[in-house]
């Protein structure tokens, strides 16, 4: 399921763009790491190199997001 895999292989990090302080940088994050201000956007992000592995912007189902974190997983432990 989706919380065994992030618990397993991620660190969840929200921005909440709408936040009234602290917004504007976090919108400004968010663009310059995945270049869109759509929401929702997943990204996961290399720990390292902080190059973005894989992105999606759109909502999901619980099993496509399943699949998209599987997709992410494979490709880091393949070097992509």
């Amino acid at each position: 399921d989706v919380r065994s895999r992030l618990d397993a292989s991620f660190v969840p990090l929200r921005l909440y763009t709408d936040d009234l302080e602290l917004g504007d940088g976090f919108h400004a994050f968010q663009m310059e790491l995945t270049g869109t201000p759509a929401l929702p956007t997943y990204a996961v992000v290399h720990p390292e190199s902080r190059a973005v592995i894989a992105q999606q912007s759109a909502m999901m189902s619980e099993e496509e997001f399943i699949q998209f974190l599987d997709q992410a997983t494979a490709d880091f432990r393949a070097g992509r």
